[in-house]
Parts: structure tokens; sequence; C-alpha cells
């Protein structure tokens, strides 16, 4: 996933925008390097809220000069996250469709713990969903 953003510079700081994250808090550093560093864990601290407050975590826009990236364990939990929000479904439920303990499902979406693809891909089933990959060049 990739989320599109916008610069702006001066001559001692970088800062980065959110495009399409309104929620989101700009972020700025000295180089542009630390400060899509920064934005990154940004974003990663709003997905964290929304799923608390069961928001659906925005999709990605090819609208943008410039973009972050999402690593691809995290979009798995992010469509699982959104997944379970859609199909207004407990932790708990969750756990019983996997046959797993709850405390295995508070990792599972934790966007800060990290997971099996594998996990991600049968919790989606679980739901009636299909989790498929892709690559472009």
């Amino acid at each position: 996933m990739q989320y599109p953003i916008a610069f702006e510079d001066n001559d001692t700081m970088h800062s980065i925008i959110f495009l399409n994250i309104p929620t989101a808090t700009p972020v700025s550093a000295q180089t542009r390097e630390e400060a899509l560093c920064k934005a990154q864990n940004e974003l990663i601290r709003i997905f964290d809220m929304y799923f608390k407050k069961k928001i659906i975590i925005p999709e990605t826009s090819s609208v943008g000069e410039s973009f972050i990236s999402i690593p691809a364990s995290m979009t798995a939990k992010i469509i699982l996250l959104n997944a379970l929000i859609r199909t207004n479904t407990t932790n708990t439920r969750l756990a019983k469709m996997m046959n797993i303990r709850p405390q295995e499902v508070q990792r599972l979406v934790s966007l800060k713990h990290p997971t099996k693809i594998d996990t991600i891909e049968k919790a989606l089933k679980a739901l009636g969903y299909n989790l498929s990959l892709s690559a472009n060049i």
C-alpha cells in the first residue's frame, strides 16, 4: 500500500503532509529520509487509533507526486483489520472461528506485533475473505 504525501521543504526542515489521511499529523525533520521514517511511524499510529475506534482504514490513492509505502506484512494486517470492522467480528469470535486462544488474536490484530502471512490469510478465510498478492514492475 502506498499513501500519497506532499513535501514542504525549506532551508532547514523537510515536512510531510498526508493527502488522504486527514487525522494524521504532519511530520518534520532535518532530512527527507528522517521525515519519511517519521511519516511511516505516524501512519502506523493513526491506523492503530482507527482500528481501536472501529474506523475503516482508508484505501490508498494513486493521486499524488510522492508516496509513503507500508510494508506488505502491515498491508495484510490492515486488510484483516478492515475485514473485522466490516463484518462486525470481535476478537473473541474470530478466535472461536480460527480455533485459537483469544490472546493469539490480540497479537494477530496488533499492528506492532509481527505475524506470519499464513496466519493472516487463515483469519481472512475465517471471515470469508481471500488474500491475494501481486507484484508490479
